[in-house]
């Protein structure tokens, strides 16, 4: 893939994540700050958030999850969706605790750099995470309070996407996809890229 930097923004177009591929990538507040107003522009107009913006000779390719989006920019149009949501549930994973605390300093997030590598191509993404100790009704009392009802949403419908299971409990999709990679994690659910989505089961 020809890809020039990558970024992670929160909603007020604050660069919290940046990660220079090539020396012709974009500087990383402008680009933040820019894309970050389309984005509401674009949202106020259509109802949606973009996912693919054009501007000064390089092709951004954005995913919104929760607090942040994630962009990849490159001089060249690309097709990286599943790399974007590998991204993001990777970022979230790590480092939504952090999140939700952060105070503006950049260091936090540094060591993301690895997961970015691992992801864009210097390891094969893993397409599918089998369980190492599936969740059952046992497994349930011993979980931390927060994954008890995702927990049972898994178990009850053996599969689903993140925005199925965040509809039935009716929470937001961040806290849903923070919650299942946790149990991810923990080696109680599974993960598997099935048909350009991401598909969690026990």
């Amino acid at each position: 893939m020809n890809l020039d930097s990558v970024y992670i923004m929160v909603d007020d177009g604050r660069c919290i994540f940046y990660y220079p591929l090539t020396s012709i990538s974009p500087p990383p507040q402008l680009v933040t700050g820019m894309l970050s107003a389309l984005q509401i522009f674009i949202l106020e107009i259509t109802g949606e958030y973009p996912d693919t913006l054009t501007a000064g000779g390089f092709s951004f390719n954005l995913f919104r999850s929760g607090p942040i989006t994630i962009v990849i920019a490159s001089s060249s149009e690309i097709t990286i969706n599943n790399e974007l949501y590998e991204l993001s549930l990777r970022f979230i994973s790590r480092y939504g605790n952090d999140l939700r605390v952060w105070k503006g300093k950049l260091d936090t997030f540094k060591e993301f750099k690895d997961d970015v590598d691992n992801i864009l191509g210097i390891k094969t993404q893993v397409d599918k995470i089998i369980p190492k100790n599936p969740i059952n009704g046992f497994l349930l009392l011993s979980l931390e309070e927060e994954l008890i009802e995702v927990a049972k949403v898994i178990i009850q419908i053996k599969e689903g996407t993140s925005e199925q299971i965040s509809k039935i409990l009716k929470n937001s999709l961040y806290q849903t996809q923070l919650k299942l990679e946790k149990l991810v994690t923990m080696g109680h659910i599974g993960r598997v890229l099935q048909l350009d989505k991401i598909l969690y089961f026990t």
